[in-house]
């Protein structure tokens, strides 16, 4: 074979596996069940609970909307503490002094 077949082969093979990903992709997502649950808004130590019990579930805890909402909610309290803990250290930010005078 020719070097320029090969290639078009290659390209056309490249696209039709491409094509099926994003056909499978499409068919997953419109399957799937929908799995929203509503935010908790309980005391952290009911979220600790929970968090324990997605825990011991093992991979199970992966399929269960209770627990991606748990990991959410512990995620975004995480993050939260840490905003309110942290200086602003960043040297280009406009709080902090310029030691450059133009």
């Amino acid at each position: 074979m020719r070097l320029p077949v090969v290639i078009k082969l290659i390209k056309q093979v490249a696209l039709v596996i491409a094509l099926t990903g994003a056909v499978t992709a499409a068919v997953i997502a419109v399957s799937s069940p929908d799995r929203t649950v509503k935010p908790l808004q309980q005391a952290p130590g009911a979220i600790d609970a929970e968090l324990e019990r997605c825990s011991s579930m093992g991979l199970a805890a992966l399929d269960d909307p209770v627990c991606e909402t748990i990991w959410g909610s512990s995620r975004d309290r995480f993050f939260e503490m840490q905003r309110h803990e942290a200086p602003n250290t960043n040297p280009r930010s406009p709080a902090a002094p310029s030691s450059t005078t133009r």
